[in-house]
């Protein structure tokens, strides 16, 4: 009862009311990732950020998907075609990412990882590793045992297990000497939409109409886990807190 809001909206302070991701970065700032542009909250003002024609060193396109603060503290911004690093001292943005060639990384960006050796590793269009050079963005493609292209999330594991969603083609799981293992959801009639672990090494895993599963360990398949006896649950998103609950997010359940 003692909480009180305050409604941000695109008539006034935002730049689009299609929300893709909301980030708090280590300084606080608070990120809007929209439809039509970058915003940023500083607690009482917005500033909008987008594309400028012929400034390299903006927004390289409106349509923010994600974003991503590493350990080193470096804010990196994934938009629908094209991914780029944030420069505070500048407020601006890096020139987008290239390939190892120099040639534009033109690529959808679904999620961002930073896996326990310290490397970075996107999804979307492509699956690669980044490197950050003297502040540009290079993509280096990943030869992993699966197709590359057109991967979904992507998430490492406490024992170095990467796992990429991949849309109707399933589930993959890379383990530490590289060794695939796939999990295929089509004949059970759902699609994965999202992945997550608790503090025990659970893995979880929602589908679209089929419910939640957990991975299980010995039979290294997943089980599902029953409502009330159902599942045919609509699950759209799945979220561990700090206390180790799970909680499910369903479309109109």
């Amino acid at each position: 009862s003692g909480q009180s809001y305050k409604l941000f909206t695109s008539d006034r302070e935002l730049s689009s009311s299609l929300i893709n991701y909301i980030f708090q970065d280590r300084n606080g700032m608070i990120w809007v990732a929209t439809e039509d542009g970058l915003n940023r909250y500083d607690g009482v003002k917005f500033t909008i950020y987008k594309h400028k024609k012929n400034d390299i060193h903006s927004l390289c396109n409106n349509y923010v998907r994600t974003l991503f603060e590493d350990s080193k503290g470096r804010l990196f911004i994934g938009t629908l075609n094209g991914f780029q690093l944030y420069d505070p001292a500048t407020d601006t943005f890096s020139e987008p990412a290239k390939w190892s060639d120099g040639t534009i990384f033109n690529s959808n960006i679904v999620s961002v990882i930073e896996k326990k050796n310290g490397e970075l590793w996107i999804s979307g269009n492509f699956t690669c590793k980044v490197k950050v050079i003297d502040g540009s963005i290079i993509m280096i493609k990943q030869h992993l045992p699966i197709r590359t292209t057109s991967t979904d999330y992507i998430m490492e594991d406490q024992y170095h297990n990467c796992w990429l969603m991949s849309g109707e083609r399933g589930l993959y799981r890379i383990d530490a000497h590289h060794k695939m293992y796939h999990y295929s959801f089509n004949e059970r009639g759902g699609i994965i939409n999202n992945i997550c672990q608790n503090k025990q090494g659970e893995i979880f895993i929602s589908t679209v109409g089929r419910g939640i599963y957990r991975y299980d360990v010995k039979s290294n398949s997943f089980l599902p886990i029953l409502l009330n006896g159902r599942q045919d649950l609509p699950v759209k998103t799945l979220y561990i807190d700090r206390h180790n609950q799970l909680f499910v997010g369903t479309d109109g359940c």
